[in-house]
C-alpha cells in the first residue's frame, strides 16, 4: 500500500502508531470509494526498479537498420553494484571483433492497457504475459508478429549462448474507453535468443540446419513452451534529445530552429552557449580567432587540459557532448568574425538568421553595421563591474543597425538616472602575462552568470519581436534591454 506521499525521511518526524492507523483506514476508504487516485494523479507505472538501462535517441528508428547491434556498458557507483547500464549501437563486424556482442533485440507495442496498482516484476514470459492480459492487453501475439516481421526466408541462426532484448513499448489508460495517457517502455533480458524464442512461440520452427524458420504453413497455435522463458526485467530510460531539452525549457520549437552565429565564445559567450545549447535552442556557428590560456579557466567553461586549445573548437566539442553523440552538429570558426577573406566565417554568416556578438571588441558590432546583407544582429556585453549588463538588438527589418544602437544607448547613459552608476563599482585589473595588453578586468563570476542567465532568455523572448529603434524613443528601445543594478 502506497500510504503516504511524502518520503520516510519526512513522515518519521511526526509519526505514531495513532496516526498510522488513521492513514490504513484512509487509504481503504478512499479505494473503495474508487477515489484514492485523484483525476489528474498520474497514472502508476508499471513496475518499481532499482536499475536502468539508457537507451540511445531515437532507439526505434534505429532498431530498423541492418548491421548493427546493441553493446552495453555497465556505469560504476559508488556503493556496490552498478544501477545504470549504457547502451549504445555498433556495428555488428565491430562488436564480433571486440567481443561485445549480446545478443539480439526485439521491440513489441502491445495494445493499451487499464491503470491499475503497480505490478510485481515478472520472472517469466508467461507471468509477463498474464499481467498484460489482465489488463485487456497482451504480449504474445505482438512477440509473433515481430518475429514474423524480423526473420527473412534465409531464416536465422540458432545461437545456445545469445540472449533477447526485449523491449516492450507499454501504454496506460486511465479508463477503457479513454485513450492511452502514460508511455513506459519496459525491458526485458530473454534467456533465450531470437530463434528460440520464435520457436517455443509457434512462429518459427527448427530447420535441424542450425537455423529457424518462419511457420508459414499449417496451425500457428503456440506451444506453452514460450511461458517457461526466463526474463529479467530491468528498468529503461531514454537519452535526452534537444527537443526535450526545448520543452522542459519552455521554448517553443517552432521558433528555436534556425541557423545563429555566436562571434566572441570567452567568459561571456562561452557562459551563453551552454545556456541555449541546454534549451536546444538554435544550431550555432562558433566563431572566435583566441586561444584558451591559463588564466580562462576561471571564468570560461573550458578546463585546464584545454589550455592551448581554440577557444570556438572547445566549446562546440563540450555543447555537443552534452547531448547523445550525433543530435547535434554545431560548428567552429578558429577565426575573426570580421574576416572577409575566412571562406567559413563567410559561410556561416550567409547561411545565419542571426549573429550575437559577445567579444569585448568595440569594432564588431561597428563592422556587424557595415555588411550589406547580414543577418539581423545583436551585441551583448557587461559593465567592468559586472553588476550591470547590456543588450542592444537590431529590430526584424533592421531599420536601426547596431551602431546607431550604440549612440542611442550612450546617450542614454549621459541622460538617463541610471546612467551616473551604471559603469561604477569597477573591481580593479590584474595582470595575466608580461605583454602591456595581458590585462583582465576582476568580476566575480556570480555576476556573470546572473547577467548571462539575463541575456539568455531575453534574447529567446524577443529574436521574433519587431522592436521599435528610432531616434525620438530611445527610452522605449533602451529600458527593457539594459539591466543595470
Amino acid at each position: 500500500m502506497c500510504l503516504y506521499f511524502e518520503p520516510w525521511s519526512a513522515v518519521e518526524r511526526d509519526w505514531t502508531p495513532q496516526r498510522h492507523l488513521e492513514r490504513i483506514l484512509w487509504w481503504l476508504r478512499e479505494t473503495a470509494r474508487g477515489t484514492l487516485h485523484r483525476s489528474d494523479q498520474p497514472l502508476e507505472q508499471l513496475y518499481f526498479t532499482p536499475h536502468e538501462l539508457v537507451l540511445p535517441p531515437y532507439f526505434a528508428e534505429q532498431t530498423a537498420l541492418a548491421g548493427q547491434v546493441l553493446s552495453f556498458g555497465a556505469v560504476p557507483c559508488p556503493g556496490g553494484a552498478p544501477r545504470m547500464i549504457r547502451a549504445v549501437f555498433t556495428l555488428e563486424t565491430l562488436a564480433k571483433k571486440h567481443d561485445l556482442l549480446f545478443g539480439d533485440f526485439l521491440v513489441v507495442s502491445p495494445q493499451p492497457m487499464n491503470h491499475g496498482p503497480v505490478e510485481r516484476y515478472p520472472w517469466t514470459l508467461g507471468e509477463l504475459h498474464d499481467q498484460f492480459e489482465a489488463r485487456g492487453s497482451g504480449v504474445l501475439d505482438e512477440i509473433r508478429t515481430a518475429l514474423q516481421t524480423r526473420v527473412t526466408d534465409t531464416g536465422i541462426a540458432r545461437q545456445a549462448q545469445a540472449n533477447t532484448l526485449l523491449l516492450v513499448n507499454a501504454s496506460v489508460r486511465r479508463a477503457p474507453s479513454e485513450p492511452p495517457e502514460r508511455s513506459d517502455p519496459q525491458i526485458f533480458f530473454i534467456h533465450a535468443d531470437l530463434a528460440t524464442l520464435g520457436i517455443a512461440s509457434g512462429m518459427l520452427f527448427d530447420g535441424l540446419d542450425g537455423k529457424a524458420y518462419v511457420n508459414r504453413f499449417g496451425e500457428t497455435t503456440a506451444p506453452e513452451s514460450w511461458r517457461e522463458l526466463v526474463i529479467e526485467p530491468i528498468g529503461v530510460a531514454m537519452c535526452v534529445k534537444p527537443k526535450t531539452a526545448r520543452r522542459a525549457s519552455g521554448v517553443p520549437s517552432e521558433t528555436a530552429l534556425f541557423q545563429c552565429v555566436l562571434a566572441g565564445v570567452g567568459a561571456l559567450g562561452s557562459l551563453l552557449a551552454d545556456l541555449w545549447l541546454r534549451e536546444g535552442w538554435g544550431q550555432w556557428a562558433y566563431v572566435d580567432d583566441a586561444h584558451v590560456r591559463p588564466h580562462n579557466v576561471v571564468r570560461h567553461i573550458a578546463r585546464d587540459d584545454d589550455v592551448g586549445r581554440s577557444k570556438a573548437e572547445v566549446v562546440r566539442d563540450m555543447t555537443n557532448a552534452t547531448y547523445f553523440p550525433g543530435q547535434l552538429a554545431n560548428a567552429a570558426v578558429h577565426a575573426k568574425v570580421l574576416d572577409g577573406s575566412n571562406q567559413a566565417t563567410t559561410v556561416a554568416i550567409a547561411a545565419a538568421d542571426m549573429i550575437v556578438n559577445a567579444p569585448t571588441t568595440l569594432e564588431v558590432p561597428r563592422g556587424l553595421s557595415a555588411l550589406a546583407s547580414g543577418p539581423r544582429a545583436t551585441s551583448v556585453f557587461l559593465t567592468p563591474s559586472g553588476r550591470g549588463s547590456v543588450l542592444l538588438l537590431e529590430d526584424r527589418s533592421q531599420s536601426v543597425r547596431l551602431h546607431a544602437l550604440e549612440a542611442q544607448y550612450y546617450r542614454a547613459l549621459l541622460t538617463s538616472k541610471w546612467g551616473a552608476d551604471h559603469l561604477g563599482g569597477h573591481a580593479g585589473e590584474r595582470w595575466v602575462g608580461a605583454g602591456c595588453r595581458d590585462i583582465s578586468a576582476v568580476i566575480s563570476q556570480e555576476y556573470r552568470g546572473f547577467r548571462a542567465s539575463r541575456f539568455a532568455p531575453t534574447i529567446v523572448r524577443r529574436r521574433h519581436v519587431f522592436l521599435r529603434s528610432v531616434c525620438n524613443e530611445v527610452k522605449f528601445v533602451l529600458n527593457p534591454l539594459i539591466f543595470h543594478s
